[in-house]
């Protein structure tokens, strides 16, 4: 937790020079908090807040990421292969495709159950 952990606010956020922020909509209600724990400037709150708003659907699919150093926000577009989603995914629904894949076509070999539903493959 960003703003209630005292650790994390005291030793990591103020002794860091450069932040990397994801999608805040979650914290939404809290970001006034998290505004000042972070000491963003409105116009930096506003380019956070943005963050995956309006994605450009002509592109391959990706998620925004803020990069904060000092003074300087800049938005980025973070594209990312379907292995590596696959890998880093939380989704209960794709957790349980991969895991059935691994388990049953793959005789447990993780790595070949994520790059199997990565291309699509689907345990039936």
């Amino acid at each position: 937790d960003l703003v209630g952990n005292a650790f994390v606010k005291d030793a990591i956020i103020n002794n860091s020079p450069i932040k990397f922020l994801f999608d805040q909509s979650n914290y939404e209600k809290r970001f006034d908090d998290i505004m000042q724990t972070l000491g963003l400037s409105e116009k930096q709150a506003n380019i956070i807040l943005s963050i995956n708003r309006m994605n450009d659907s002509n592109r391959p699919k990706y998620k925004e990421m803020a990069l904060l150093i000092g003074d300087y926000t800049k938005v980025y577009g973070v594209e990312m292969s379907k292995t590596a989603y696959a890998t880093f995914t939380t989704e209960k629904r794709e957790v349980e495709e991969i895991a059935d894949l691994t388990l049953h076509r793959y005789h447990g070999n993780t790595e070949a159950g994520i790059k199997a539903w990565a291309r699509g493959e689907r345990f039936n």
